[in-house]
């Protein structure tokens, strides 16, 4: 799991190892500024951890934060399955044409 938290005056992004229904914070980083995370910020986090678990199957889950498509393409060239969560305002093009929101395709929240 992947999140970028306000923690007193410091700005993290942490990486957390999903065991049952605990998140265990493996890696972590001070970013410089306030406010959101860049892709550069994002894989200088993921990139040591998805190297020492390179042997186990591993699925990066995320908020918000980090529904870029740069860091989609990222991980998929490295074959690594993610599942970025969105708002369900969020819209998308299903045919490269006709863009949607994701509330108006069925899903459900859980």
């Amino acid at each position: 799991m992947v999140d970028r938290t306000q923690w007193q005056e410091r700005n993290l992004i942490v990486l957390s190892l999903a065991w049952g229904k605990y998140a265990i914070p493996v890696y972590w980083e001070i970013l410089p500024k306030k406010g959101s995370s860049s892709l550069h910020e994002q894989k200088k986090v993921l990139t040591p951890v998805l190297r020492l678990l390179k042997p186990y199957p591993v699925l990066v889950l995320a908020d918000r934060e980090f529904h870029s498509v740069q860091l989609a393409s990222w991980l998929r060239q490295r074959k690594i399955d993610f599942a970025l969560r969105q708002k369900k305002g969020t819209c998308i093009a299903d045919d490269g044409v006709v863009y949607r929101a994701l509330k108006d395709l069925g899903m459900k929240n859980k």
